[in-house]
Formats: C-alpha cells, structure tokens, sequence
C-alpha cells in the first residue's frame, strides 16, 4: 500500500508535516492517474479486438501518418468525428489516397471512447449471403440493424451493386442517419457514381449525414 493513503490519519496525529503531505498526495494522484490511463488503454484494447478492424490497421494513429496538403483535410475530420464533433465523415478519393488508413487513425482514436464495428463492405456482403441460422449471418444483422452500434464500412463502392446489397447499405446508413450514431465511410466513388450504382436514398444520406473529405494525390502504396 502506498503511504499517501494514510496521510489524512497521519497528519491528524501529528506524523506528517504539511510538505511531507503534499508529497504524499501528488503520489497518490500520480497513482490514481496512472491507474486510471492503465483502464483506458485495456478498455481500448479489448474495444479494438471486437471491432473486426484487420490486424495491420490497428497501429495506424494521427502520428504514425504522413501529413501532407492531400491528407491534411481528412486527418483533421477523422479527429473530429472521433472527439464527437460531427457524427458522419464520408472520405472520398482515388485508389491509394490514404483513405482506408485515415478511416483507421480515426476508428482507433473513436474507441477510447466508445465502441465501434469495422466493415470492409465486400467481405461484408459476402458474410451477409451465408444461409440463415449462419452464426456469422445472424451477428452481422444484429450489428447492422442495431441503431446504437457506431459503423465505419470501409471501400463502399466494391461491393457489386445488386439490389440486395443496396438493400443491405440502405438499412445500415439509414438507421445510423435516424439514430445520429457516428458514422464513417470510405469510397473511390464520387457522389454521382454513388448515386448512379446504389442509388439516390443511399448517396442522399450519406451526402446529408456526412461531412465529405476527398483525399487527392499520388498512390501511397506505390510510394513506398
């Protein structure tokens, strides 16, 4: 046990001078402190495991990206969105921009608060036609048709744009936008392309409920 909790009891009978008990209490809150970030850090740990974010995205963080002119924007909202400032944030630009990582700095920084699910929305649409009584089917409806469960689908536009999966996106963007549970998607497409493949309901939420960022520039995979 550390003395500064008995500091009150032995200043009171007279152990204890005034410096010495301020010491003792700057160790105590030292030690609440470092308790405290210890719960946070195990809190975000285990948020992160059940997020279903791939393993190479979990150390990406505002410090470990490149800023430039083409990122700068969408860095600044990731952050916003994960602080609770906006509630959707709709990274938009071509192959290789960084917007999967920028949706992954932000998602990492979002779970010290609250938890998320991570979906790359092709894998997402194959999950979603595994037969009925499917474990794996049942979990992913229950997470996308559960309007208090923050949602970041990654790559919207690679899932092919049949009417079932529109039907799917639909139902996942529209009850985030009802609900204002934090939302953030990535896509290649622009707006009107989105509009064009999944149609108007879904590109006219995602434009109302999302601040849009598009990311330019040179592709990053091929830089390094």
């Amino acid at each position: 046990e550390s003395p500064g909790r008995y500091a009150d009891v032995l200043l009171r009978i007279g152990v204890l001078c005034d410096s010495c008990e301020d010491a003792e209490r700057a160790e105590d809150a030292k030690h609440e402190q470092e308790m405290a970030a210890s719960r946070r850090n195990q809190r975000h740990l285990e948020r992160t495991l059940q997020s279903g974010m791939p393993d190479h995205l979990r150390g990406c963080n505002s410090k470990t990206l490149d800023r430039d002119i083409f990122n700068a924007e969408g860095l600044d909202a990731g952050r916003a969105w994960a602080q609770g400032e906006i509630k959707g944030l709709l990274l938009t630009g071509t192959v290789g921009s960084g917007k999967t990582a920028t949706a992954a700095a932000a998602a990492n920084s979002f779970m010290y608060r609250a938890a998320l699910r991570w979906f790359s929305v092709s894998r997402m649409m194959a999950q979603a036609r595994a037969g009925f009584k499917n474990p794996a089917r049942d979990d992913l409806y229950d997470v996308l048709l559960n309007p208090r469960v923050a949602l970041v689908l990654d790559d919207i536009d690679k899932a092919k744009a049949t009417e079932f999966a529109r039907e799917i996106l639909f139902q996942a963007i529209d009850e985030r936008v009802n609900y204002a549970t934090p939302l953030l998607v990535t896509t290649n497409a622009t707006y009107i392309e989105l509009e064009e493949n999944y149609g108007e309901p879904i590109a006219s939420r995602l434009g109302g409920y999302c601040k849009p960022v598009n990311m330019g520039g040179t592709d990053r995979r091929l830089q390094k």
